[in-house]
């Protein structure tokens, strides 16, 4: 198993893309262009990280990051996958995590903030691609390209680096009647159905039952 550091160094390059901002509904509340550059030092011993939002109308703002360690709170993926945020949830405190996955020369990150309400404040996607490739955005996904069966692996790591698990998955997605839609994952010898009513681009999930399956 590669180490935690090995991993991060699967995100190593420079990440073209933009920062979107939605609120809790789900509407657009902003979306700035943005370059994240992460170049190894030091043999890759360290990292060199640049940050650079450039919104439209306004001088760029550049954040510089240098650092040879990994933070309790971020965990990586072999293929550079990671999740990083707050260890635990605590009331009266502002809360986020940040979920990253990496396929080839795409990237998507996922950022959530929870206020000191614990109420959700905003969700904010990065959509990047490495610089020098020319692979195409994909258009938005309709509800008709989700239906179906998935099948795949799901990988648990754990912040004590005890050993990694993996188990195949199935999620099947249906829907119920015009505008209502039903999933089920499995993944190990559990099983998670939630169904959601559909909301123009929002899915609102308001069940979901948590219940033993085979194993797969």
């Amino acid at each position: 198993m590669p180490s935690q550091w090995n991993n991060l160094l699967q995100n190593l390059g420079e990440w073209h893309g933009s920062f979107t901002r939605f609120s809790p509904q789900g509407e657009e509340l902003e979306d700035t262009p943005m370059v994240v550059s992460l170049e190894g030092v030091n043999n890759n011993q360290a990292i060199h990280m640049v940050v650079r939002r450039l919104p439209p109308g306004q001088p760029p703002q550049e954040k510089v990051l240098d650092f040879s360690s990994l933070s309790r709170g971020a965990l990586f993926f072999p293929n550079g996958a990671f999740s990083q945020g707050s260890l635990q949830w605590s009331p009266f405190a502002e809360f986020g995590a940040e979920l990253g996955l990496i396929n080839e020369s795409r990237r998507m990150r996922l950022v959530q903030m929870f206020n000191k309400e614990s109420k959700l404040e905003f969700i904010s996607l990065v959509r990047e691609k490495l610089a020098g490739t020319d692979t195409p955005e994909r258009n938005p996904l309709t509800v008709e390209q989700l239906l179906g069966e998935w099948q795949g692996e799901a990988m648990s790591i754990y912040p004590d680096f005890s050993s990694p698990e993996t188990f195949a998955t199935r999620l099947h997605i249906r829907r119920e009647g015009e505008n209502r839609l039903h999933q089920e994952l499995k993944f190990g010898d559990r099983a998670i159905a939630s169904t959601a009513k559909i909301n123009g681009s929002t899915l609102l999930f308001d069940r979901k039952s948590w219940v033993s399956s085979p194993v797969l």
